[in-house]
C-alpha cells in the first residue's frame, strides 16, 4: 500500500529535518536545496510559506539562510501538517467527501477509512520533528523511496 503525500509536504518536512540536524544554526538555502534534492525555486516558495506560519526564519545577506524557529522536541508532524494547511478540514479520507457521497449512510468502507485516518493523525501527533531528524540520521529517511 502506498500513502500519497503532496510533494510540497514532503519537501517541507525534509527542509525542517535538515534544519533540525543543524541544531539552531543558519543554513544557506542553496545547501538545503542540494542536500535534500529540492529544486531551488520550489524550496524558496516552501521556505517563504513556512516563514509565514512561524516554522522558520529567513535571514538575508552574506551570512543569510534559513533557521528553525520552533523547538524540534515540541512540534509534531501533526502540528506541521496543520500549519502548512495539509489537513482536510472535513476529516477522513473518503475519496468524494461526506456531502457528495451517494452511499455514505450504507458504506462500510467509509467507517474503516475514517478510522485509518484517525490512527494516522494519532501517530502524527506523537512524532516530533526531533524524532524525524533522528530517523534521518539512522538511515530511515523521511522521503518516499518506493
Amino acid at each position: 500500500m502506498k500513502l500519497n503525500i503532496s510533494r510540497r509536504l514532503d519537501y517541507a518536512v525534509r527542509i525542517l529535518t535538515e534544519l533540525t540536524l543543524h541544531a539552531g544554526k543558519v543554513v544557506p538555502s542553496r545547501q538545503i536545496s542540494e542536500n535534500q534534492h529540492i529544486p531551488f525555486p520550489y524550496l524558496q516558495k516552501i521556505v517563504n510559506q513556512m516563514a509565514g506560519v512561524g516554522l522558520v526564519r529567513t535571514l538575508r545577506g552574506k551570512e543569510g539562510g534559513v533557521i528553525l524557529n520552533v523547538d524540534p522536541e515540541r512540534i509534531t508532524l501533526l502540528d506541521i501538517l496543520r500549519l502548512l494547511g495539509e489537513m482536510d478540514p472535513t476529516g477522513g479520507i473518503c475519496l468524494v467527501g461526506v456531502e457528495e457521497c451517494p452511499v455514505y449512510e450504507t458504506c462500510g468502507a467509509h467507517t474503516v477509512w475514517d478510522e485509518v485516518y484517525r490512527l494516522m493523525l494519532s501517530y502524527a501527533s506523537r512524532i516530533t520533528l526531533k524524532e524525524l531528524a533522528e530517523k534521518s540520521l539512522q538511515g530511515h529517511g523521511i522521503r518516499n523511496h518506493a
